[in-house]
Parts: C-alpha cells; structure tokens; sequence
C-alpha cells in the first residue's frame, strides 16, 4: 500500500504542483541559477527556434477555454536560458529553464478558482541527481512536455520517470514510452505524429489513468494534442488540441 503522504505527492506530482522551494524570490534572470545536470537528451533544447507561439483548444470536462504558451531563448551577460510562458482563464505562469536540457530553474505560477487565488514563487537552488540514459525529470507540467520535444523519438525509447524534489515511493513507479506514429487531425489539417505514452506500471496504471501526447513527427517535433486526467482518480478529463502555431 502507498502511504497517505505518498499518494498525495504523486498526485501532486502528475498536476505539476510539487514544491522545489518557496521562498518568496521573483524570477528575475537566470543568472546565478542552480547548477542542473541534463538528462542526456540526443538534442539539446537550443536547437529550438528564438521564439515559438503554441495556440491551443483546451476541454477539461465539460468546460472548453484557450491555452497560449510561448517559450523564448533569452541571452544576458553572457548567459542563456529558455523563457516559457503559459497563460490560461485558471492559470498564469512564468518558468525559467536550462538553455540545454530545458531543467526547470525558477517558475512563478498563478492559479485561480472560484474562490481562491494562489501563487506560487519556486527557485531551485541546487540539483545533485545524476539521472541514468533511461531516466527523465519532472519538474512541472508545461516545462516536462516541452522537454518530451528532444527525446529520439525514432528509437521508441521507454524511460523510467522522477520527481524532481521529492522522494520515489517504494512499488510506484511512472515510465514514458514513444508507441510509434500515428496520423490525428487538429487545427483543420492532418498531422503525421509520435504518440507518446505516461503513466503509472502495473495494476496502478488503471487507477491513475495513462496521459498521452502526439508530437509532429518532423523537427521541431511540436505538441499537437494532449489527453489525459486533469488531476487526482476520478477527475475530468483534459483534451488539448493545437490551433496555431508561429515562430521565428
């Protein structure tokens, strides 16, 4: 049996609301940042245009709403580091991220619900995990989906997932694996995708539920849709399909 304190970590953990540390700091650049270790990704995230514009259609049950994420290269006193903005009705958030891994630096992220607003202020300090070939980090949700862009996705790969901050619980383990291609429609065109799997092993895996992801197939290897849980067992579903896409 998982322990209380571990179901809510994992849990915690698929939203992309575990903690690094809050301490009230404002995301000013990445300089000073925390030393972080890439996961050997095959290609490193400056490969990515300057500037890209992600426009999606976005359900989470019943309720349908726009997401627009845009992730920017920015250069300052001879430091570089990726930019990723994500601007939803329920959610407003900032992340700082490693030039070449895409590792989460810094995030400042907002949430709202009816009743209560909340924000959120995380700087990583340090990050001494040495991550194997077979393994990626999660940090949060919109940084880990853009990270999912540099894996080689022609291989199949299947890796072993950690959260980034917290402890692994003992029997519970989450893995991502590339299925293979698949055609889907979004936007009013047909896209020739990657589809990838993430989700718990074994009997766990149909409580939780399996997220997937469909990433064009061509470089930049772009997310076209997403569908999966919104949050705990039992919660709505999410559907996000893309509708436009710029970048320069």
């Amino acid at each position: 049996m998982i322990h209380a304190r571990g179901m809510t970590l994992l849990i915690l953990a698929l939203i992309g609301f575990i903690p690094l540390r809050d301490d009230g700091r404002s995301l000013l650049s990445a300089e000073g940042g925390a030393a972080v270790l890439a996961s050997h990704p095959v290609v490193v995230a400056l490969s990515f245009p300057n500037h890209e514009r992600f426009v999606y259609a976005r359900r989470i049950g019943e309720t349908e709403s726009s997401l627009v994420i845009e992730l920017t290269r920015k250069t300052e006193r001879g430091k570089t580091w990726y930019e990723l903005q994500s601007k939803a009705p329920d959610e407003d958030a900032v992340y700082v991220l490693d030039a070449t891994s895409l590792a989460l630096l810094r995030s400042d992220v907002t949430t709202r619900s009816a009743t209560t607003t909340i924000r959120r202020l995380t700087e990583v300090i340090e990050d001494k995990q040495v991550l194997a070939p077979d393994e990626l980090e999660i940090s949060a949700t919109a940084p880990f989906q853009q990270r999912i862009r540099l894996i080689p996705f022609e291989e199949k790969p299947v890796y072993r997932l950690g959260f980034q901050g917290s402890q692994s619980v003992p029997g519970f383990s989450f893995a991502l694996t590339v299925t293979g291609r698949e055609k889907i429609a979004a936007g009013g065109r047909t896209w020739d995708c990657w589809k990838v799997e993430v989700g718990a092993k074994g009997v766990l895996g149909s409580l939780f539920g399996k997220s997937r992801y469909w990433y064009q197939a061509d470089w930049p290897h772009i997310l076209v849709k997403f569908e999966g849980p919104s949050s705990f067992p039992g919660s709505p579903m999410t559907r996000t399909e893309l509708v436009s896409y710029s970048s320069q």
